[in-house]
Parts: structure tokens; C-alpha cells; sequence
């Protein structure tokens, strides 16, 4: 079976995991993700000379910081276990995705399996709201039984747009326009007001990121403007409702007052190695306690620093209404974990990625993307979620560098 292939079939199952646990699989299915990747990246390891070697050391720096963490805070062997998985796994199957050169045939393939992902998620999303008359926080896509799926589907809905609209069918643009546009209703309903702030801000920045003064100079102008334009009624309107400047300034100082807390707890070595796995506000850490029973018996050290953290934080914040101001983000999560070192290795990680496999703006976006994601929520550590983006960046450079390369053969043989 082709890398494409496996790909596929692994994203598929993937994604899948909310939809069984819906209907009633136990909810370790969950964790399938994996195992799944671990399989798949080894039957893919001599292939690993294809890969950026830069990447696959900064991955290995990453893994050792999560060991040397765990090991100096005296935390449970699960906790590495767990720790190493949720964060490595992602970049493991990035890895996957670039290390073989797919055919026409394995893009299209791949292609295929993506749109067929993104029709069901609209089709799931459009029967939640028309025929059951859900709104806001139910409409969960496939992204069902997961408490913030709505802003999940959201993000989802989000590279399904761009996914139609750059890359589905550019011979038949209605098609992709129809399919692309299908998704901005469920972004509406599913009130996903964080993907909308992050996709304004992301907007920006890769507009900043890419400016040129040329030609299009001007249009880039239109499009960073406009970008702040919509930013700014995300914060000032409906969408988050705070109506003055002082709301907006405590709700942002209760979202970033876990770093305080964070910092007046660690010692001076914590501060570079963290206070260890799954001892914070990770999403390891506070998911745990989903698991309770089941975690405990296999040695897994839960946290008292957690459970007050979780206690302080309120998920929805009071003035705002909104998930956006929760303390619980990805960054402050990997900065307790693993220290300033982890936060940084994990940052340069993903700037590495931009630097080597980015072809197109939509790559650019995409990664600017977790930035702001890692700010606003535990995005960064849900495996659908990167699973789903990793794809959909993986897809276009394979692609882009397909095309790159047939437009140099064809110079070649003229």
C-alpha cells in the first residue's frame, strides 16, 4: 500500500473516533491516534533521509525535554508515556506526510479522501442544525461528544473552505465555490467566535509576512485592512460581547494570570524544564481527570497545581460569555509542562515546518494559524484537529512540489 494510502486511512479513523464513541465505544477509542501514528511513522522510518534533518532533531529535542521533565519533577512513567505521545505524535505524521514524493495518482487520491472528509463533516453540521435545530455549542460536525467541538467545527469548516475553494476542482469552480461556501453557515451557527479572531489576526499577520511592494502591492493593502476591520468587530461586537475597552483588559488579565501562577510556582530548573507532563493546565492535564480511574492504575501522577488552576479558571469567561478568555490555552499548557525550553522547542518546530514545506500563503496561513490557536485555546494538543490541518498542509506541499517539478521537466526537455 502507497504512503497516500495509509495516510488516508489513518486520517479516516482518526476522525472518526468522536463519531464511535457516540454511539457507544468505549471512550479510550479515543487515544487510537496513537498507536495509529506510531505504526504508521515506522513503517515509514527509511524514508526519514527524505526528511528535513533540522526538523527531525528539533523532534528529538522535544521528546527529550518531555523525558528529562517528567524524570526531574518524579512524575508517573504515564505521564511521559502520554506527554511524548500527544505532543510528538502530531509532528510524527507530518513527518509521515513528507518523507515519500506521492504520484498524480496518490495526490488525487489523497485529494479525494479529504473532500470526502469535508462533505460529511458539512452534511453532519447541516442535519445538526436544520433538522435537529441545534445552535451554537451542539453543533459538533463528526466532532461529536467533544465538549468544544463547535469551535473544532468551526476550524474544520474553515481549511474545508480553503481546501474547495484553492485546491478541490479548479476545472469546475462552481462545484469548488459551492462546496467551499456551504461551510460559512455552519461557522455562523456553531457561533465560532474564536476561529473567526483567529482567522482575522492570522489574516493579518501572513498579509505582513508576505507584502511586497509591487503591483499587488495595493490589493495586499485592501486585504490587511480589511483583516483589522473584521478583528475589531469580532472584540467590539455581538460575536464577543464586551462593550468597552476595561472588560476587554480583564478578561484578558484573567486569561494570562495562569502564567503568574505558573511562575510563582516553578523553582529556577523548573523554569526551563516545567513543572513536569501533565502537571499544569495541558490538555493531558486537565483531560486526565476524564480518565481518572483508569489512568491511576497505571501509575499516572495527577496534580494538586491542576486541580487549582481548573478550579480558579472558569471555561466560560463571566463577562465575555466566551471560551476565549479561559486560561486553559496550549502555550501556557507547554510552558508549565515543559518549561520555557519545551515552549520554545515546540515554537521552533513549527517554524521549521514553515520554512522548509511551505509553497503557497495558504501553507503560511495555515501555520501563523497555530499561533494564534495556541493563545486562544488547547487546539494545539487535540488530535483531530492537527491531524486534520497537518493533512490538509501535507496535501498541498505534496502537490505544489509535484507541479513544481512536472514545470521543471517540461523547461528541461525544451
Amino acid at each position: 500500500m502507497n504512503s497516500s494510502k495509509i495516510c488516508l486511512y489513518a486520517v479516516l479513523i482518526i476522525v472518526s473516533t468522536r463519531i464511535l464513541t457516540y454511539i457507544g465505544f468505549p471512550p479510550l477509542i479515543n487515544f487510537i491516534n496513537f498507536p495509529i501514528v506510531m505504526i504508521i511513522f515506522f513503517f515509514h522510518t527509511n524514508k526519514l533521509k527524505n526528511v528535513d534533518s533540522t526538523l527531525l532533531y528539533l523532534i528529538i529535542l522535544l521528546s527529550f525535554l518531555i523525558i528529562a521533565s517528567g524524570l526531574m519533577n518524579f512524575t508517573g512513567i504515564i505521564n511521559i508515556i502520554l506527554q511524548l505521545l500527544l505532543y510528538v505524535s502530531f509532528f510524527l505524521f507530518f513527518i509521515v506526510l513528507v518523507a515519500t514524493e506521492w504520484s498524480k495518482e496518490n495526490i488525487d487520491f489523497f485529494k479525494k479522501g479529504l473532500a470526502t472528509i469535508f462533505i460529511i463533516n458539512i452534511l453532519f453540521s447541516y442535519f445538526q442544525i436544520f433538522i435537529k435545530g441545534f445552535v451554537g455549542d451542539l453543533v459538533h460536525g463528526v466532532a461529536l461528544n467533544l465538549g468544544t467541538a463547535a469551535h473544532l467545527n468551526g476550524s474544520i469548516c474553515l481549511i474545508s473552505f480553503l481546501f474547495f475553494v484553492f485546491y478541490f476542482n479548479p476545472k469546475n469552480k462552481m462545484l469548488s465555490y459551492s462546496l467551499a461556501l456551504l461551510n460559512l453557515p455552519i461557522i455562523f451557527y456553531s457561533d465560532a467566535k474564536q476561529v473567526l479572531l483567529v482567522i482575522a489576526l492570522a489574516w493579518i499577520t501572513t498579509v505582513i509576512i508576505n507584502i511586497k511592494f509591487n503591483k499587488r502591492f495595493l490589493k495586499e493593502l485592501f486585504w490587511f485592512f480589511l483583516g483589522i476591520i473584521i478583528s475589531y468587530y469580532i472584540l467590539t461586537s455581538d460575536l464577543i460581547p464586551i462593550r468597552d475597552y476595561d472588560n476587554l483588559m480583564v478578561g484578558f488579565e484573567h486569561k494570562f494570570s495562569v502564567l503568574d501562577m505558573i511562575f510563582e510556582k516553578n523553582t529556577l530548573v523548573q523554569f526551563f524544564l516545567g513543572i513536569g507532563p501533565g502537571q499544569t493546565i495541558s490538555r493531558l492535564a486537565t483531560e486526565s481527570y476524564l480518565y481518572y480511574d483508569t489512568l491511576r492504575n497505571l501509575g499516572f501522577v495527577h496534580s494538586d497545581f491542576t486541580r487549582m488552576l481548573v478550579t480558579t479558571d472558569y471555561f466560560n469567561y463571566a463577562i465575555s460569555g466566551s471560551s476565549f478568555f479561559s486560561m486553559k490555552f496550549s502555550f501556557a499548557g507547554i510552558l508549565g509542562d515543559l518549561g520555557i525550553l519545551g515552549l520554545i522547542t515546540y515554537i521552533l518546530i513549527l517554524v521549521r515546518i514553515n520554512y522548509k514545506y511551505s509553497l503557497s500563503k495558504i501553507q503560511n496561513f495555515g501555520i501563523v494559524s497555530f499561533f494564534y490557536y495556541g493563545l486562544a485555546f488547547t487546539w494545539l494538543e487535540e488530535p483531530i484537529f492537527m491531524i486534520l490541518y497537518f493533512s490538509f498542509f501535507g496535501f498541498i506541499w505534496q502537490s505544489t512540489n509535484y507541479k513544481n517539478k512536472e514545470k521543471l521537466k517540461i523547461i528541461e526537455d525544451n
